[in-house]
């Protein structure tokens, strides 16, 4: 089985002085922060090949999890073409072992990944990492971080064209919506390295708006043609946070969901960073929006730690490995003291 090595984005964060990251359519049914019931649990799955041995193994893995939400690699076997696909049936399969359930399909909207079937070897040949002559104007050079994965214009019409196609046979498969993988790509394009320095808002020459404004309205651009060829196809950005101060962009999206706010894995955040990316959290809490957090804890103590600050947030929680290989544990909101009310949910 082909793996699909899923890049760690942290962005860009406090240390700012090192390099790291149509209308919405009137059938949707979410259409504003809350409206959609949040789920009782979420799992994240992106490499198959420890939940079992083989194809029908994992699924019944999958389906006996009891998590309400699951974020899955659409393809059992990355670049295998329809074949190595999940089939409508395999999905509704494993809707109809939960009731409620939704599946959601992992989409890199802002890096290409050469395992997919969309990749062309001939764009970087002699796998130095540069594309080659001949290659797509919008593919970039190779993320130093992560083998495999290119980063790309994104505002380009011929790659949002190759993800669109993507987002479509995701839907078509059966996927009840999309989970958005590298929407902090913009990150990358605001340092200025003549400068030695991030600008946020940073005008981009290609389009005349800014790299945040061109992620806002790609995000706006999959939500919409997503909601088209389903009506209420949920739509779930990972990371990138900065974009909620746009209410187009809260508008157009279910739930966020944010890595390594807690930790980086071997050690605890610094507490600025956290009170940064929280702050950049409150448009959208204030609205009634849905966020969970992803952790990748190595150590126990820190594993405590995290699930801790986690719970003085209010925020659920799932601690997984870096390779998302397992279902991991869902850590829920504690339910509050008698005297605090429970919060009610916004009703669609």
């Amino acid at each position: 089985m082909a793996l699909s090595a899923r890049p760690l984005r942290n962005g860009r964060r406090l240390a700012k002085s090192v390099l790291v990251m149509s209308a919405l359519g009137a059938l949707h049914c979410a259409g504003a922060p809350g409206t959609v019931p949040p789920p009782a649990s979420v799992g994240y799955v992106l490499q198959y090949e420890t939940l079992g041995h083989g194809r029908q193994e994992v699924l019944q893995r999958l389906a006996a999890s009891r998590r309400e939400w699951l974020v899955l690699e659409p393809a059992w076997e990355t670049g295998a073409g329809p074949a190595g696909r999940w089939s409508r049936t395999e999905l509704e399969a494993l809707r109809a072992a939960h009731p409620g359930r939704r599946l959601l399909a992992y989409l890199s909207i802002g890096e290409a990944e050469d395992y997919r079937d969309y990749w062309v070897p001939a764009w970087d040949a002699n796998r130095d990492g540069r594309p080659d002559p001949g290659a797509p104007r919008w593919l970039l050079p190779e993320n130093p971080d992560w083998e495999g994965n290119y980063r790309v214009r994104y505002w380009s019409p011929d790659w949002q064209a190759i993800v669109l196609a993507e987002l479509a046979r995701c839907l078509a498969s059966g996927f009840d919506g999309l989970y958005l993988d590298i929407v902090d790509a913009f990150e990358t394009f605001e340092y200025d390295a003549a400068r030695r320095q991030w600008i946020d808002h940073r005008r981009n020459p290609e389009t005349g708006r800014s790299y945040r404004a061109d992620m806002i309205e790609w995000v706006r651009r999959i939500a919409a043609h997503a909601r088209e060829l389903r009506p209420g196809a949920l739509i779930v950005p990972q990371n990138g946070e900065a974009l909620l101060a746009s209410a187009d962009y809260r508008a157009a999206i279910d739930a966020v969901a944010l890595e390594d706010l807690w930790s980086d894995g071997h050690r605890r955040q610094d507490p600025r960073e956290i009170a940064w990316r929280l702050k950049l959290l409150q448009p959208w809490r204030a609205e009634g929006g849905w966020t969970f957090t992803i952790e990748y804890p190595e150590r126990d103590d820190l594993r405590r730690a995290v699930v801790e600050a986690a719970a003085r947030a209010r925020l659920p929680l799932l601690l997984t490995d870096r390779e998302l290989q397992t279902l991991g544990t869902w850590v829920p909101v504690p339910a509050p003291p008698r005297s605090e009310p429970a919060p009610r949910r916004r009703r669609p």
